[in-house]
């Protein structure tokens, strides 16, 4: 059986664009339809598939495996049912979902401190422009770059050994409602999903702060790393059972709270210690500083 196929048998509904439906999302005269995605939550038609290179891509939270969107669409059921039908496993997608294309940012990637309203844009969000140019290696897209990556930030994602495999974007506009752009499928030598943000920058014989954005991460600053999303791959838990020690730092929300203490949970059994911190304010992109000067304490870094 085909994806479309299994897609509709279990009433995933999914649009072309000769369906009429009038949604920015839904790409004319391409292999890509367009549905909801069971990941994000939102009834927006983030999620794409193409069936010509058979591989799913939201504009939300990126690329995901067919086996994690199952696991989301069928909570009670195991998702290995549908790949069966696929003749897929599991970590077939995993080996995929790690190698894919070849290392491509967006044209021109320009630097950060030449665009004075990207650096007030990183200054609004209480951010040294200077040390997320020169630490992170940040670059700023302006307004003539490639069409769908205009007026963003551009934030390289590094592999342990510091060399650039994926990237993902921020736009500095108020009116965008798709915030965060990752690299295409074959703009990245190695899935985003696999990795962790900011790896190649932390101590792993000190405590690894586990944040969700990249934000979050460069805001902690010291040994933290960001996961791109709430939802981990099972190559980003391997990587993070990789640390001896990890504090997991998500936001402060009900179900995310519960994510953690799951993703805690699944730790244990590798090994190495695993604690969660909850902060008072929503996420440590808008922490006060002194509850990222109490974590960093907690943690042992300071």
């Amino acid at each position: 059986m085909d994806m479309l196929s299994l897609l509709r048998s279990c009433g995933i509904k999914f649009y072309r664009a000769e369906d009429g439906i009038q949604d920015k999302h839904i790409r004319k005269n391409s292999s890509w339809v367009q549905m909801v995605c069971p990941v994000c939550g939102t009834d927006h038609l983030w999620l794409g598939y193409d069936t010509e290179k058979d591989y799913f891509n939201c504009f939300n939270h990126g690329h995901a495996t067919a086996y994690e969107l199952f696991r989301e669409w069928f909570p009670d059921r195991n998702p290995r049912e549908f790949l069966d039908l696929l003749d897929k496993a599991p970590h077939e997608e995993v080996e995929e979902l790690i190698k894919t294309g070849s290392y491509k940012p967006p044209v021109p990637v320009c630097p950060l401190l030449d665009f004075k309203r990207h650096c007030a844009y990183v200054k609004g969000r209480g951010l040294d422009p200077e040390e997320m140019a020169h630490r992170w290696e940040w670059g700023a897209i302006p307004i003539n770059g490639e069409q769908q990556y205009r007026d963003r930030l551009f934030f390289p994602v590094h592999n342990r050994d510091g060399v650039p495999v994926s990237w993902q974007t921020r736009t500095i506009l108020q009116n965008q409602t798709i915030r965060y752009l990752t690299a295409p499928k074959d703009r990245e030598a190695e899935s985003i999903k696999s990795l962790l943000y900011g790896e190649h920058l932390v101590d792993p014989y000190k405590t690894v702060i586990i944040c969700e954005g990249v934000f979050d991460a460069v805001s902690v600053g010291v040994n933290a790393v960001a996961t791109f999303g709430k939802k981990l791959t099972q190559a980003q838990r391997l990587r993070i059972a990789w640390y001896p020690k990890r504090i997991i730092c998500f936001d402060d929300e009900k179900d995310t709270k519960e994510q953690a203490r799951e993703l805690a949970a699944l730790l244990e059994p590798m090994g190495g210690k695993t604690d969660c911190v909850f902060l008072d304010a929503h996420d440590p992109a808008t922490a006060p500083r002194h509850e990222i000067d109490a974590l960093l304490r907690h943690a042992g870094l300071v």
